[in-house]
């Protein structure tokens, strides 16, 4: 047998083991792959159900816990517009609050930071006249609530009366100048809440942790369940509060899968590796494990659309490369829409919000994507059917390496039946607010779809209409009674509260009382009612009579006026003083250092000033410094500023003006005065003037280097025999 046959009988011989042992070993690699590919589906469905769990865990705390905060909103409107507080109303209130509340242990004010109403007080006794700067555990949150200007949540901490408590803390703000007027408190009980909301550290076969005591998140202790679930590989979800956030951690009670169960796949793609079947095996097992991968996604998909329409709670992604987004069904339900008939964009997103809501909606979107801060905004929908309901969206925007923002997502929340709770609390307290007259103001009550206004026995009083006791009018007669100069003023401030555009109606103005004067009175009101489709139907408010504080307030201001014309200008010649004139410049520097424009120095002498003082008189001098104080003006820019650096020195700064454009004005001035004599009653003083010029650079650190650099030119103009102009 030659050589060649002999080799191609090896080559047959082993071809097939050969060709056999590589798709065994190829079967393997694949078995092997889908034994891990199995186990990370397996692990992903299990975390999968406990993201499911823990986002209605997190919906129900988020719900039960804004729940009972949003009572606190009314009674925070009633402090802000009421004067004099009544105890008996302040106290009703509480009580009217505390039975509406679920998880309330109390309610307190505190007028500055001194706790003086609390209800219950069975039980409180300890905490009535606590002040909140004593209490170091205390008073950190407190200020920062102040700070901030907006509520917080703190706690759960332990409570002065005992037992502990998650603390409310709504920082009040009252009058024009919206100053601090104090707290109010509302104490939840954590374990009542937790019970509510279903939250413990063991439920639906999981284990739950909560930590951000006082919202700090993630840095905040851990007040429920096992604080190493935030150690371990746990899936975890931030919850919302007042001021800051808590974070909730979950796992299966029993840990995570590994595949342990999965080992037969491992042996049966070896023994399936030794016959070459393995390959239709293998491409069988993928399309199953596909369709049940797709199953579980299914099922995963219909879980959370469940939980959202449990919640009341739709979730949102927009793609802001691609301007594309997507809606879960829970929003369609919420807004009411059909999936297969709209296509949801912003663009459609914003035509369903409310018209008088829709540019505040897409400035606060914008807002926050532009200032990577997170979008959280209450607003209303306009259905199709005209009815309106109320959303509450929380959102936050991803971006990429460059800070350009890629992906924001979101979650809309129908509150509508809470915001008419709300509503229905506010205007309740509305009616008891102007039931009463306080500190001498008087009522009025206005129905908008007739025009016809009510004023009080107290109104009447204030007008000068003393024992005439209550009357009716309309608003357009009301109207007629304000001074002319304050009617468009007053319109505008009624137009921007019906519109919406502030929170309260608050005006001042003048109005003609019964004797023919002119009195100034503060207006404030509110709408108490609309109509069934959302129309304005009837508004409440007070007069007061502020005639001695606005004639107070004037007299104040002329004096104020007065002494800084004073502070500011030279008295001889009227023009700006050297201390006046020194700030304006450091001003028009730092703005031309800014924006990179040119600017020029200009320092003057009159020439042989005092020799006219000695010749002439003071008087004469005086003159001339006036005489070239307005030659100079008349030949300056709006721009340009003079100033008196004293005796016969004085400075011209010009913005925009380059060393050459400096020194071309500064000689025509020279030529102009020394062709301008000085009127006087001694006949014309003939005088002229010495220049020195400097041109900002940004290498100049301070006012003072560029005022040395122009007086060392001046200073070369008078060596050089004055009546010249010289750069620096």
């Amino acid at each position: 047998m030659s050589q060649d046959k002999k080799d191609s009988l090896i080559t047959r011989r082993f071809f097939a083991p050969l060709a056999g042992i590589a798709v065994g070993l190829a079967v393997a690699g694949a078995g092997e792959r889908g034994f891990v590919l199995e186990t990370h589906r397996i692990n992903q469905d299990q975390r999968n159900r406990v993201i499911s769990i823990l986002g209605e865990h997190r919906a129900a705390l988020e719900g039960a816990l804004n729940e009972t905060l949003y009572l606190a909103n009314g009674l925070v409107a009633y402090v802000q517009t009421q004067p004099h507080l009544d105890r008996r109303i302040i106290k009703s209130m509480l009580a009217t609050l505390y039975s509406q509340g679920r998880n309330i242990r109390n309610i307190g004010l505190a007028p500055g930071n001194r706790l003086s109403y609390i209800y219950p007080e069975k039980g409180n006794e300890a905490a009535l006249g606590l002040y909140y700067p004593d209490l170091p555990k205390q008073w950190p949150a407190v200020k920062r609530a102040i700070d901030q200007r907006r509520p917080t949540l703190a706690g759960p901490l332990q409570l002065k009366q005992g037992g502990a408590g998650l603390i409310y803390r709504v920082p009040v703000f009252r009058g024009p100048q919206h100053k601090y007027w104090g707290m109010i408190s509302m104490v939840l009980d954590p374990q009542r809440l937790m019970h509510d909301a279903g939250v413990a550290p063991r439920v639906d076969g999981l284990t739950l942790a909560l930590r951000g005591m006082d919202g700090k998140g993630s840095q905040g202790a851990t007040f429920l369940g096992d604080p190493a679930l935030f150690s371990a590989d746990s899936v975890r979800a931030a919850i919302r509060t007042p001021g800051g956030e808590w974070e909730m951690a979950a796992m299966p009670e029993e840990g995570w899968t590994h595949g342990s169960r999965l080992a037969w796949l491992r042996t049966a793609s070896l023994v399936l590796a030794a016959v070459l079947g393995v390959l239709v095996y293998h491409a069988l097992a993928s399309a199953a494990r596909q369709l049940r991968v797709e199953r579980l996604a299914s099922r995963s998909r219909d879980e959370l659309n469940e939980a959202q329409r449990i919640a009341m709670i739709g979730s949102w992604v927009l793609d802001l490369r691609t301007n594309t987004l997507e809606w879960s069904d829970e929003i369609y339900r919420i807004f009411e829409l059909d999936p297969g008939k709209f296509r949801a964009s912003y663009d459609s997103f914003l035509n369903a919000v409310h018209p008088e809501d829709r540019e505040r909606v897409n400035k606060a979107f914008s807002d926050s994507v532009a200032n990577r801060t997170p979008y959280d905004i209450t607003h209303r929908l306009l259905l199709p059917d005209q009815r309106i309901k109320y959303v509450r969206e929380h959102s936050e925007t991803a971006y990429d390496e460059d800070g350009k923002p890629m992906v924001s997502r979101g979650t809309v929340q129908d509150i509508t039946r809470l915001q008419e709770a709300e509503n229905a609390l506010r205007e309740s307290e509305e009616r008891w607010k102007f039931a009463l007259e306080g500190a001498g103001d008087g009522v009025w009550d206005w129905n908008l779809q007739t025009g016809e206004m009510f004023l009080s026995a107290q109104e009447m009083h204030v007008l000068g209409y003393d024992g005439e006791g209550p009357a009716h009018t309309t608003m357009d007669a009301w109207l007629e009674r304000q001074h002319p100069d304050d009617r468009a003023r007053g319109r505008e401030a009624l137009e921007a509260y019906l519109e919406g555009r502030t929170p309260l109606y608050i005006c001042e103005f003048r109005t003609r009382a019964r004797d023919g004067t002119w009195r100034w009175v503060l207006a404030r009101g509110m709408l108490v009612s609309r109509t069934p489709d959302g129309k304005p139907l009837r508004m409440i408010g007070t007069h007061a009579d502020i005639t001695e504080r606005k004639q107070v307030e004037d007299a104040l201001r002329e004096s104020e006026e007065k002494l800084r014309v004073l502070a500011n200008t030279d008295t001889l010649t009227g023009i700006t003083n050297r201390r006046h004139f020194l700030a304006q410049v450091e001003l028009e520097l730092a703005r031309t250092d800014r924006f990179h424009s040119p600017g020029a120095l200009i320092m003057l002498d009159i020439d042989y000033f005092k020799r006219i003082n000695d010749t002439y008189g003071h008087a004469v001098g005086d003159a001339v410094l006036c005489h070239f104080t307005s030659t100079t003006q008349q030949r300056l820019r709006k721009i340009d500023l003079l100033g008196r650096l004293g005796g016969e020195e004085f400075g011209i700064f010009l913005p925009g003006t380059d060393a050459q454009g400096a020194m071309a004005f500064a000689e025509k001035l020279r030529a102009h005065i020394e062709a301008a004599p000085a009127p006087s009653d001694r006949g014309p003083i003939k005088f002229t003037v010495s220049m020195g010029v400097a041109e900002f650079d940004p290498d100049d650190s301070v006012l003072e280097t560029l005022m040395v650099r122009a007086d060392i030119a001046l200073y070369r103009a008078k060596e050089g025999g004055r009546n010249r102009v010289e750069s620096g």
